[in-house]
């Protein structure tokens, strides 16, 4: 087993797994999580997970 299959939440492995951006200047952060995209606000509280 990986370890990012066994953190609940952890960022996959690699150069490319997160991205930083905003919409209407709210900053958000981006990232894979297993087969998961979960955005997160710029206080790092889970906004939404995209399964």
């Amino acid at each position: 087993m990986h370890l990012h299959q066994v953190l609940t939440g952890a960022v996959n492995p690699g150069d490319c797994c997160y991205s930083v951006g905003s919409v209407n200047d709210i900053p958000f952060t981006a990232y894979g999580s297993g087969c998961d995209v979960v955005i997160l606000a710029s206080d790092f509280d889970c906004v939404q997970i995209i399964p």
